[in-house]
């Protein structure tokens, strides 16, 4: 993993162990049904550009795009997450890249909505996670 100097990790270091080592694809409390919770209830479409803070491997930003047709933009500071989502997607409204949600690479405002889910026990400073946001 790629020193960001991010403040997370430890917490960063464990989900990665958990993922490559554990075969955990998924590293969210309540999975998928907590994801088709948010989905709904932020309304997004086929129109609807969302951005998946956090996506590990890219699990959750596939689910939105397959159940909504959405643009999703799905970022991780873990390289090696990145790398298997981009390996396993084919998808040309489905785009992930190695970022730091703390400094994010797109313009204020580009995003009809925004996804992370269990997100914020992975950094220390949550104001500014919420902000970038």
């Amino acid at each position: 993993m790629e020193d960001t100097n991010c403040g997370c990790k430890s917490q960063c270091d464990l989900f990665s162990f958990m993922a490559t080592e554990m075969g955990v694809s998924v590293l969210h409390p309540g999975g998928y049904s907590a994801t088709k919770t948010i989905g709904n209830y932020i309304k997004i479409n086929k129109e609807s550009h969302v951005l998946d803070v956090a996506c590990g491997v890219g699990t959750t930003s596939k689910y939105l795009n397959k159940k909504y047709q959405s643009y999703i933009s799905g970022i991780d500071i873990d390289s090696n997450f990145i790398e298997t989502a981009n390996r396993n997607n084919n998808n040309k409204k489905i785009n992930f890249v190695v970022a730091d949600a703390l400094h994010l690479p797109f313009p204020d405002n580009c995003f009809d909505a925004v996804i992370a889910q269990a997100f914020l026990i992975l950094v220390d400073d949550h104001e500014q996670a919420l902000k970038e946001i």
